[in-house]
């Protein structure tokens, strides 16, 4: 079970990763980028990126950049809207350091709900955060 679970939450990592990543001009990103960004090894970004290729949720191509697929974008959005919402739910608590609301943003986006994601944009913007004039994605 737990295998599954650190399978399935640095998917998330490289899915949300690849997709901030490519938001705006660079919408493809190199596998060096997502092992600097990660803090990985390039082997370990070389696995990933072959699995979530066979999820048919990247196009890879030998000694390309990544692209999402639109499956992948749909994906990726999800996870950065949920690690947006957290953030910022977490960042007007009093008292705490940047270092820290990024550090359990990150472990809290994995287990959050749908549900919980909306409740947050709610209460935090009073609408969905894709409603909120500075949001990108």
């Amino acid at each position: 079970m737990l295998v599954k679970r650190g399978l399935r939450r640095g998917r998330e990592d490289y899915l949300r990763v690849i997709y901030e990543m490519g938001l705006g001009i660079n919408e493809r990103v190199k596998s060096i980028e997502i092992a600097a960004k990660l803090g990985v090894s390039k082997p370990s970004v070389s696995e990933m990126l072959r699995k979530l290729a066979d999820e048919k949720l990247i196009l890879l191509k030998k000694y390309s950049r990544v692209t999402l697929t639109q499956k992948g974008m749909k994906q990726g959005e999800i996870l950065h809207d949920k690690h947006l919402a957290v953030k910022s739910f977490l960042g007007k608590l009093r008292n705490r350091r940047h270092e820290e609301v990024l550090k359990e943003a990150h472990e809290l986006e994995h287990g959050i709900s749908d549900e919980t994601l909306e409740g947050i944009d709610r209460i935090m913007h009073g609408k969905s955060i894709k409603d909120v004039p500075c949001y990108v994605g």
